[in-house]
């Protein structure tokens, strides 16, 4: 997979230091094109970032909607929780349903605390890690199945985008560059332009000679 930034666009003019100046002094054709094209990206990127923030919306709802509702089937009639419990957790809510939760709680728990530190805390979309404490919750419920696979496909999205993002000039806020256009001429005037005030101290100290 490659490993670098999405456009692919190497910029000869538009440096760090031009993007945190916020401008660009235009002295040719080719700077205007470039600063241009540098906008345009800039859209594009800001854009995709807003694409994947919603998406990061996305799980993140998934998860609160679906994390209740799993525990919530535990206290279902007993043939429809039969149905959609799985594995230990299964025979241990028919028999004793606050141990069925207690147990249960304990695995939803700390797949909460791994998604928090490793997603939110620590920006750490790697799929395999997500994979891993997913699987925290498949001996809860069967429904958390449908964690597991949107988690992990979104994740893979997610580690693959904000690492190319990364690469890019501009991150993370990929903010427009503005124009500048130098006046040498006139910039040379008013350094020596000499003002009402200089004019009459050097009359006045010719006076005095």
């Amino acid at each position: 997979m490659d490993n670098g930034n999405i456009s692919g666009r190497k910029f000869r003019y538009i440096t760090q230091e031009v993007i945190d100046a916020g401008y660009l002094n235009i002295t040719s054709t080719d700077m205007f094109n470039e600063l241009r094209e540098f906008n345009i990206l800039m859209q594009d990127m800001r854009m995709l970032k807003l694409r994947f923030y919603l998406e990061y919306s996305v799980v993140v709802l998934l998860n609160l909607i679906v994390l209740p509702l799993g525990l919530l089937l535990l206290a279902a009639p007993g043939e429809l929780r039969s149905g959609w419990i799985m594995g230990p957790m299964r025979k241990l809510a028919l028999q004793d349903e606050m141990s069925a939760y207690a147990v249960s709680a304990v695995f939803v728990l700390a797949y909460l605390f791994c998604f928090v530190f490793f997603v939110v805390h620590k920006k750490d979309y790697s799929p395999k890690k997500c994979l891993l404490y997913t699987l925290f919750l498949i001996p809860v419920n069967l429904i958390y199945i449908i964690v597991y696979i949107c988690n992990f496909s979104l994740m893979y999205f997610f580690n693959d985008l904000d690492r190319r993002l990364k690469n890019e000039m501009g991150y993370p806020h990929f903010i427009r560059i503005a124009d500048r256009y130098p006046q040498p001429e006139k910039e040379e005037e008013e350094e020596h332009e000499i003002s009402f005030d200089d004019y009459k101290s050097d009359v006045n100290d010719m006076e005095t000679l």
